[in-house]
């Protein structure tokens, strides 16, 4: 009968290693191949106007709680039907980056260059991401966007239906992910740059 502490003792043990062991492979799992990006350490030199928001703070506002964030769980729930063939993309897209929105996602910067002129704008996402896997996400979707390099990286070229500008999407080596009308934007974001000092 002394032994049965002691047996409670290692078996109390030998679970938390079990549970430690399932969250470290969950954690692993949930981040293996992505690496962190701050948005703002991508800002192009040419910006004339930059706004910056941290999700962390939006996400912690009750409103985001209590409506965005559901959304975006159902949204990102293979478990949810989705009846909207649009929706059912931007999920397949979401799951094929590895991209979750609510949780990835950790700073948004917008800049804006020459707004009077042409207004050329680029949106840079900071967080945890693959490298390239929103970049290989989107070479399969839309008609007419093709696959380019930009300073060395991965990079998609795509022209809306009623054409104009192209939108370019890439990805920096930290998994910063740049979205912009202009290809010098797309160049300047894609390099980490001291301009947000």
């Amino acid at each position: 009968k002394k032994g049965r502490p002691g047996r409670a003792l290692v078996g109390l043990l030998a679970l938390g290693v079990v549970v430690a062991g399932v969250a470290g492979v969950l954690y692993l799992f949930s981040s293996v191949g992505k690496s962190r990006s701050s948005a703002h350490e991508h800002l192009p030199p040419s910006c004339d106007v930059v706004a910056r928001a941290d999700l962390a703070r939006i996400q912690a506002l009750p409103s985001f709680q209590a409506k965005v964030k559901p959304a975006l769980d159902e949204l990102t729930s293979e478990a949810t039907t989705l009846d909207d063939p649009d929706m059912a993309d931007l999920r397949s897209f979401l799951l094929e980056a590895r991209l979750d929105p609510a949780r990835d996602i950790e700073e948004v910067v917008f800049c804006v260059s020459d707004p009077v002129g042409g207004a050329k704008f680029a949106i840079i996402l900071g967080g945890m991401f693959s490298s390239e896997g929103v970049v290989d996400a989107a070479a399969k979707r839309g008609e007419g966007s093709e696959r380019v390099k930009i300073e060395g990286r991965p990079v998609v070229k795509a022209r809306s239906k009623k054409g104009g500008s192209p939108i370019f999407l890439g990805q920096a080596e930290d998994g910063a992910i740049v979205l912009s009308n202009d290809e010098s934007l797309v160049a300047g974001a894609l390099k980490k740059s001291d301009a947000h000092q």
